[in-house]
């Protein structure tokens, strides 16, 4: 995600929440994901979830995927 964040940098803003803090174990019951589960969350610049990709089920590519379907809807 990191590579991604300075190939995208202006464009999006990445942050990552290590799962084992209080914030990361609110961020998985708010998404509903299984305890300790990683995943990928979007979010629009107000705050609103877009799109999610629970789990391990994606990579860079996926993520590039979805980072530019959401700059195209913009």
């Amino acid at each position: 995600m990191s590579e991604l964040a300075v190939e995208y940098e202006g464009k999006i803003t990445a942050i990552t929440v290590p799962v084992t803090t209080k914030e990361g174990q609110a961020a998985v019951q708010k998404y509903g994901w299984q305890q300790a589960q990683h995943g990928l969350v979007t979010l629009s610049p107000e705050g609103k979830m877009v799109g999610t990709i629970p789990g391990h089920r994606y990579g860079k590519k996926e993520i590039r995927a979805k980072v530019e379907e959401l700059l195209k809807a913009d």
